[in-house]
């Protein structure tokens, strides 16, 4: 959709681990050839963002801007990633956030979770809080919380 905006983008970059997805990316950059300027870059989306859009450097964050789409298909894309992008002050970020597929199968009813488990969940909402967010705590009739 964005390809096809009428006042389009200077540059997209679309970043893709799977190599059979690759192919077809650059069929699409084949497409619109002229029209728009694709960069496609293959691998982790979070070690080749961080270097394309943070490391390398090329990108003046006080003139250019940008809006970053993220679908992670799981939870690849930790909070630490997602801070990094934002702290340019120039970076516009539109996360799909995959809720009934991925958070709520690692959130039991019970509020009981291995100490791997935890620190999953930790690393991808970037704190501990989201335990209070998520659960509340209350006592049964014998006072057990």
């Amino acid at each position: 959709m964005a390809l096809n905006i009428q006042h389009p983008f200077t540059e997209y970059i679309l970043v893709e681990k799977s190599s059979g997805r690759i192919a077809e990316l650059k069929a699409l950059r084949e497409e619109y050839a002229g029209r728009r300027n694709i960069t496609i870059l293959e691998g982790d989306a979070n070690r080749e963002l961080m270097d394309y859009l943070i490391t390398r450097g090329h990108y003046d964050w006080n003139t250019y801007r940008a809006i970053v789409f993220l679908d992670p298909f799981g939870m690849q894309m930790p909070w630490s990633s997602i801070e990094r992008l934002g702290q340019t002050n120039a970076i516009e970020i539109i996360l799909n956030l995959r809720v009934g597929m991925v958070i709520q199968r690692l959130l039991p009813k019970s509020g009981s979770f291995t100490e791997d488990q935890k620190k999953k969940l930790n690393i991808y909402f970037g704190s501990d809080q989201w335990e209070d967010v998520v659960y509340e705590k209350t006592n049964d009739l014998f006072g057990s919380t």
